[in-house]
C-alpha cells in the first residue's frame, strides 16, 4: 500500500499536536491544582490568624467567650453526659432545655434577653465566624475547648453556616474524641487535626484577665474540604482541554497547509519531472534530442538544492550516454580493425598441416583475445630436415601480437640462413633486446628433425616441455630449459639431441 509523503507529514503533525495537547493539559491541570491548594491553605491560615488577633484584641469578644466557657463548663461539671439524638431538631430541643440562657425558643438560636451584653457579644462572635467562613470558603468555623478529663470537644460558638444542619455545632453540645481523630501535624501556633473524617485546623485562643494573666479559653477550629478545589480543577481541565484541542486542530490545519506549500508540492514537482525524464530516456531512440527537465523548484533550502542536483545529474546522464555512444563507435571501429588483424595474424601461420610418407603435422590455435602472442610454425630447411617452432610472447593483445610477428619472422629467417641452432638463438635473443622499452620477451621451443636419421636437435628457451608418445605411452620429454628470449644480452643457449623412432608422436603446446 502506497502512502503519500503529504499524508505522512500531516499525520506526524497530528501526533505532535496531540502530544503537545496532552502534555499541556496535564501540566496546566497539576499546576492549577497545586497553586489552588496552596492558595486555599494559605487563606485558611490567614483567616485563622486574623480571627485569633481580632478576638484577642477585642475585650468584649474575649469576655463573651470566657463567660460562655465558664457557664457551659459549670453545667457539664454537674451533668457530664448527654444522650444520643436521632435528629437535629431533637438535639436542638435538648440543648434549648439544658441551656436556656443560649436558646430563647425551639428552632431559634440566640441568647436570653436577661443578659443583653452577653447576647450582643455572642452575636458579634458569631458574625465574625460567619464572615471568616464565607471568606475562606470552608465547611465550618467554630470555637470550642478541649475537655481533657472526658476526652471530648465542647462547642462554644459556630458560624451557623454549612451544607446541612448536621454541620452545625450547637453551643453547649460536644463531640467525643476517638482514636481516628489523630493529630498529624503541629506547628508553633497552628495544629492540624482529622476530626470525624474532616480535615480541621485550629489555633488556641488566649486572653488576659484583670491581673494581666494569660488564660486559655479554647480554640478556633476551621473545617475545610479540598474536594471543592478538585471540582473546580475538573471544570478548569474541561475548559483548558477544549481550548487546547481547538488550538491543536488549528495548528494541524496550518501545519498541513504550510507543509503542502513548502514541502510536498515541491517534492511532487521533483517526482513528476524525474519520472518524465526517465520515461523519455527509456523511450527515446535518439538520445541527442533529450534535454534535462526542470522541476521549477525555486525554494532556497535542501529541496531546492536537491532539485539543482537532479538537474545536474540529468545533464551528466545525457553527457555520459553521449560519451558511451561515441566510445561505442570507436570500439566498433577498433573491433573491426582487430578482426582484420586477427585474420592477418592467423593467415601468417601454417593452416593446412603437412603429411607425406615421412611425417605428418596437425595444428590448432585459439587466442584469448582477437590478437595475441602465441604462435607456431613448421617448414623444410632442406629435403631431409624440417623445423618445428612453438612460442609464447609475454602479455596479451596488440603489443604481444606485434612482438609475435617480429619474433616469428626473425626465428624463421635465422633458421633458413643455415646457422647453427645455438647461434640462431644467441642472435635472436640479442636482437629482441634492441629497442624493447616495453620489456617484452618470449618463451620458445625449436626442433630441427632429420627425417632420414630421425635425429632431433632441440633448444628450449623457457618454454613448456613437449610430450612424446611412444608405443601408446605419453611421457614429458627430459629437455633442459634455457633462459627466455629477450631476457639478458649474450646468453649462450645449449642444443640437445634426441633420437626419435618410427611411429613416435610429438605434442608441442603453449
Amino acid at each position: 500500500m502506497k502512502i503519500k509523503i503529504g499524508f505522512k507529514i500531516v499525520f506526524l503533525g497530528v501526533i505532535l499536536s496531540l502530544l503537545v495537547t496532552i502534555i499541556g493539559t496535564l501540566a496546566s491541570y497539576f499546576i492549577y491544582v497545586q497553586r489552588s491548594v496552596d492558595d486555599y491553605e494559605n487563606g485558611i491560615v490567614e483567616v485563622l490568624d486574623n480571627l485569633d488577633s481580632d478576638i484577642e484584641t477585642d475585650p468584649d469578644l474575649s469576655e463573651i467567650i470566657k463567660n460562655l466557657k465558664t457557664k457551659i463548663d459549670g453545667i457539664y461539671q454537674e451533668d457530664p453526659d448527654d444522650p444520643e439524638f436521632e435528629s437535629f431538631s431533637e438535639k436542638e430541643e435538648y440543648y434549648h432545655n439544658k441551656y436556656p440562657f443560649l436558646y430563647t425558643r425551639p428552632g431559634y438560636f440566640g441568647l436570653s434577653l436577661d443578659d443583653l451584653k452577653l447576647k450582643n457579644g455572642f452575636l458579634s462572635v458569631q458574625t465574625k465566624l460567619l464572615d471568616a467562613n464565607i471568606f475562606a470558603r470552608v465547611r465550618s468555623v467554630y470555637i470550642a475547648y478541649h475537655d481533657d478529663a472526658r476526652g471530648r470537644i465542647v462547642y462554644l460558638a459556630d458560624s451557623r453556616h454549612g451544607e446541612n444542619n448536621t454541620e452545625y455545632y450547637l453551643p453547649g453540645s460536644y463531640y467525643v474524641m476517638t482514636s481516628d481523630d489523630y493529630q498529624y501535624e503541629k506547628t508553633e501556633s497552628i495544629n492540624f487535626y482529622n476530626i470525624h473524617g474532616i480535615e480541621t485546623v485550629y489555633k488556641e485562643l488566649t486572653i488576659k484577665d484583670e491581673d494581666d494573666n494569660v488564660i486559655n479559653v479554647g480554640s478556633v477550629f476551621i473545617e475545610y474540604d479540598e474536594g471543592n478545589i478538585k471540582t473546580s480543577a475538573k471544570i478548569f481541565l474541561r475548559y483548558i482541554l477544549i481550548i487546547l484541542i481547538l488550538s491543536a486542530l488549528i495548528i494541524t490545519i496550518l501545519y498541513a497547509i504550510m507543509s503542502r506549500y513548502l514541502i510536498t508540492r515541491n517534492i511532487s514537482k521533483l517526482n513528476d519531472s524525474t519520472k518524465l525524464f526517465t520515461n523519455k530516456l527509456m523511450g527515446s531512440s535518439d538520445k541527442n534530442e533529450l534535454q534535462p527537465i526542470d522541476a521549477k523548484v525555486r525554494s532556497k533550502d535542501e529541496i531546492g538544492e536537491l532539485s539543482n542536483n537532479i538537474n545536474s545529474m540529468e545533464n551528466e546522464i545525457l553527457a555520459y550516454i553521449k560519451r558511451i555512444e561515441e566510445a561505442g563507435k570507436v570500439e566498433q571501429t577498433i573491433n573491426a580493425e582487430l578482426h582484420v588483424a586477427s585474420k592477418i595474424q592467423l593467415d601468417s601461420l601454417p593452416q593446412n598441416g603437412l603429411e607425406n610418407d615421412k611425417i605428418r603435422i596437425d595444428s590448432f590455435i585459439q587466442s584469448a583475445k582477437e590478437v595475441g602472442g602465441d604462435f607456431y610454425d613448421y617448414f623444410y630447411l632442406d629435403k631431409n630436415r624440417i623445423a618445428l617452432i612453438i612460442s609464447d610472447v609475454s602479455g596479451k593483445g596488440v603489443p604481444a601480437a606485434l612482438f609475435m610477428m617480429k619474433s616469428k619472422e626473425l626465428i624463421k629467417s635465422k633458421l633458413l640462413s643455415g646457422m647453427a641452432l645455438d647461434k640462431v638463438f644467441y642472435d635472436i635473443n640479442n636482437e629482441l633486446l634492441l629497442n624493447n622499452d616495453e620489456g617484452l620477451f618470449i618463451t620458445s621451443l625449436v626442433m630441427v628433425i632429420n627425417l632420414k636419421t630421425l635425429e632431433c636437435n632441440i633448444i628450449n628457451a623457457g618454454h613448456e616441455r613437449p610430450f612424446l608418445v611412444r608405443n601408446g605411452k605419453a611421457i614429458r620429454m627430459n629437455i633442459e630449459s634455457n633462459f627466455i628470449l629477450g631476457g639478458v644480452n649474450d646468453f649462450k643457449y645449449i642444443t640437445e639431441t634426441v633420437k626419435l623412432e618410427q611411429g613416435d608422436k610429438l605434442l608441442l603446446h603453449t
